[in-house]
């Protein structure tokens, strides 16, 4: 699973923690990475499914769902594919 963080006007958030979760909020400890300093990130070992993804900017403890929800419902669920056979 791949993608970008950015802020409310669209701007790169760089250094930002990631985390996926599962629709029933089971958490997955290896869900999770760090966005580069452009705010792009790839979560390893995500299997296909839908998962919540949830957001925390480098030094602050303020936590922000996808796409800008405050928590965890009524936060979008991001869809990840299968992976074509290679």
């Amino acid at each position: 699973m791949a993608g970008h963080v950015t802020d409310a006007n669209g701007q790169p958030v760089g250094n930002a923690w990631v985390h996926a979760q599962t629709p029933d909020g089971t958490l997955n400890a290896n869900a999770n990475g760090t966005a580069d300093a452009n705010g792009a990130y790839t979560l390893v070992g995500v299997e296909a499914g839908g998962y919540h993804l949830s957001f925390r900017a480098a030094g602050s403890m303020f936590i922000q769902w996808a796409h800008q929800k405050l928590t965890f419902w009524p936060s979008a669920e991001i869809t990840v594919g299968a992976r074509e056979p290679r």
